[in-house]
């Protein structure tokens, strides 16, 4: 698994390189700039002691649904921990591909098919657009949702609540089995604060 890490970094440090993101993971026990708290005042719970798996997405986006559905077989076949991992599914409104009532037939008519622990998961409408969610900062001024160019987007924060990755991951099936991976590997981190 680690060395699915390693490949992931190694990957996206070249277009990392370019741009001054944190899309690549953050694996330390440092403290970053923004952290799963920042994101309360959109209707987050934080789960303490728990990784968070963020996604913001369309409901209409194919690799939205192979994400959900691989996160499904993840938590199904025990490499995620339902104890461990908390998903939460972040929609938006987008005139023509997403709407609330969209989104809300997708999580009543699919989302509980995909596998994913019904316990493990919350599931946020956001009445906002694209747009005015890239201007969202935390108390600190910091971007919540930089580099979010297209969906799905990510967000993972550790167990103590840091964030370890943000971006987009869904570029080639190694960069998304590498991101799988170190959420697996996050679950055995011991980074407290």
């Amino acid at each position: 698994m680690r060395i699915l890490t390693a490949l992931f970094i190694a990957a996206t440090l070249p277009a990392c390189a370019s741009q001054t993101t944190q899309s690549a993971f953050k694996m330390t026990c440092e403290p970053t700039n923004v952290r799963a708290s920042d994101l309360e005042k959109f209707g987050l719970q934080p789960a303490p002691g728990k990784i968070m798996v963020v996604r913001v997405l369309r409901t209409t986006c194919p690799s939205c649904r192979s994400d959900l559905d691989r996160i499904g077989d993840l938590y199904q076949n025990g490499t995620w921990n339902k104890d461990k991992v908390q998903l939460v599914v972040i929609g938006y409104k987008k005139p023509g591909f997403e709407t609330r009532a969209t989104f809300d037939a997708f999580v009543r008519e699919r989302f509980s098919a995909l596998g994913i622990p019904l316990e493990s998961a919350q599931i946020i409408w956001l009445n906002k657009s694209y747009d005015s969610l890239l201007r969202h900062k935390n108390a600190n001024g910091h971007p919540l949702f930089a580099e979010w160019k297209s969906v799905p987007y990510a967000m993972i924060f550790a167990k103590d609540g840091r964030l370890v990755f943000r971006g987009q991951f869904a570029r080639s099936p190694q960069l998304q089995e590498a991101q799988y991976a170190a959420v697996t590997d996050l679950q055995e981190e011991t980074c407290i604060r």
